[in-house]
Order: structure tokens, then C-alpha cells, then sequence
């Protein structure tokens, strides 16, 4: 029973993080992206942009924060606004 609370709490936690991200950031494939791909799909909406030195952060150079944020599957992006 326990159990079957937890599952329910993870789908409905999921479906509302999908609901923001689709109404408040315009991400259309998100639904779709939940039911067809796996965690190891690249994705053209998760992306970040540098701001400052990574050096501050920790990180020896620009190309090993590049490189640790590939393995979460985030992609360097040139603007934070989506391409038209």
C-alpha cells in the first residue's frame, strides 16, 4: 500500500513539473519526451549559457565544466533564447 503512494507521488510530481515546464518555459516536446525517450536521449531544450569564469566555480578550465555538464546532458547554447 505504502508503496503504491510513492509510485502515485513520483507520477503526479512528474506531470506537474512537465505542466510548468510547458505553460511557463514553452517546452512542446516535454509529454512527448516523458513517454518516448530515454535518459540518455539527447535533447534540444536543456541548455545553459556561460556566465563569468568557471575557474570561480571550481573547475580548471572552460572545457572541463563544458565536459561535466555533458554527462547531465546539458548543452552549451549561444543565447538563452530559443532559435526561429
Amino acid at each position: 500500500m505504502a508503496l503504491s503512494r510513492i509510485w502515485s507521488a513520483f507520477i503526479i510530481v512528474a506531470v506537474l513539473v512537465a505542466g510548468y515546464k510547458w505553460i511557463f518555459t514553452g517546452d512542446e516536446t516535454i509529454f512527448n519526451r516523458m513517454v518516448v525517450d530515454k535518459a540518455d536521449d539527447a535533447t534540444d531544450s536543456i541548455g545553459y549559457i556561460i556566465i563569468g569564469q568557471p575557474k570561480t566555480a571550481g573547475y580548471t578550465s572552460r572545457e572541463t565544466f563544458v565536459k561535466n555538464m555533458a554527462t547531465y546532458n546539458y548543452a552549451l547554447k549561444d543565447s538563452v533564447y530559443k532559435p526561429k
